[in-house]
């Protein structure tokens, strides 16, 4: 087996240390090193393999092989352990459910196993991260759950880590993961985003197979003045799939148009979907700014 040479990484610039790092990873790949000597590579130098595992995780051209490698170190990273520990000294309980995750590696899942009964306690610890000054430690931490097997702790990182990202550096690989969950809360975040460097991504996801990012990005497109976001709203909320009306419907209220309340009111009539009909309803109180209390109250 062929000895990595390690010896000119502390004297390595960041661009030298980026090839020492993508040798080693496809090193890994061919069974030239052990993962856990790749692992001992990263951590000599834990701050500058994690900036390289994210930017690197944040490529379009990230290859499935590549993120699993990545995961690894991300996860099991100093600044990591740190960011847990820093939850533990005031929120032992999500701290200590974190410290449950495992990786799992098995043929058809390779990513973090969350043990059901932890998911709510780990939600809790992303709502503590939140409000933690932004830091490479929290940007990893992350990035890490991004890979969870629970689709609400995915979700969650990806909106966080949009939110976070002023610079668009992430938006890329998010939009393109492989769980709507995430594409969606992606675009959610996008949202909040006043200029038009968003408006890519927006179209970049128009035609997604999943009707729950469609109609964010047909909300982005409609909030941008595009017209071809009122075209897919159109097919979502005719067609004959209940999914795609439900998300049609839900897009209508986030647009915020009014010229969208009668479509609204008839759907709220006539649909046969009742949770498309209660969609209809949540939307048109959103667009006129009614309260569903008051408006409860009042009839």
């Amino acid at each position: 087996m062929e000895k990595h040479d390690d010896s000119n990484l502390e004297e390595a610039h960041e661009s030298e240390f980026d090839q020492i790092m993508s040798k080693a990873v496809r090193d890994v790949l061919e069974g030239n090193i052990t993962p856990d000597a790749f692992l001992k590579l990263a951590r000599s130098r834990d701050a500058d393999a994690v900036r390289y595992a994210i930017r690197r995780m944040a490529d379009p051209s990230l290859e499935l092989w590549e993120e699993q490698i990545l995961q690894r170190v991300v996860f099991q990273s100093g600044v990591v352990l740190q960011v847990i520990a820093d939850l533990a000294r005031k929120f032992p309980g999500p701290a200590e459910a974190i410290a449950r995750t495992t990786l799992r590696e098995a043929a058809d899942h390779h990513g973090l196993h969350i043990r059901t009964e932890d998911a709510p306690l780990v939600m809790r610890a992303l709502a503590e991260v939140q409000e933690m000054p932004q830091t490479l430690g929290t940007v990893a931490f992350l990035f890490a759950l991004l890979n969870a097997d629970a689709p609400q702790i995915q979700s969650k990182a990806a909106s966080l880590i949009q939110k976070a990202d002023s610079d668009l550096q992430y938006t890329w690989r998010l939009v393109r993961h492989p769980a709507p969950r995430v594409r969606s809360n992606t675009l959610e975040a996008l949202l909040e985003f006043k200029d038009l460097r968003a408006l890519e991504h927006f179209r970049s996801c128009a035609a997604d197979t999943h009707s729950r990012v469609r109609s964010v990005a047909a909300v982005g497109l409609c909030r941008s003045g595009d017209p071809s976001g009122w075209e897919i709203l159109t097919r979502l909320v005719c067609s004959p799939l209940i999914p795609e009306r439900r998300s049609g419907v839900w897009a209508l209220g986030m647009c915020g148009n009014r010229e969208h309340l009668c479509l609204l009111e008839f759907l709220e009539r006539s649909d046969r979907d009742q949770r498309v009909r209660q969609l209809a309803v949540g939307a048109t109180e959103k667009i006129r700014g009614t309260k569903p209390a008051a408006r409860k109250a009042s009839s």
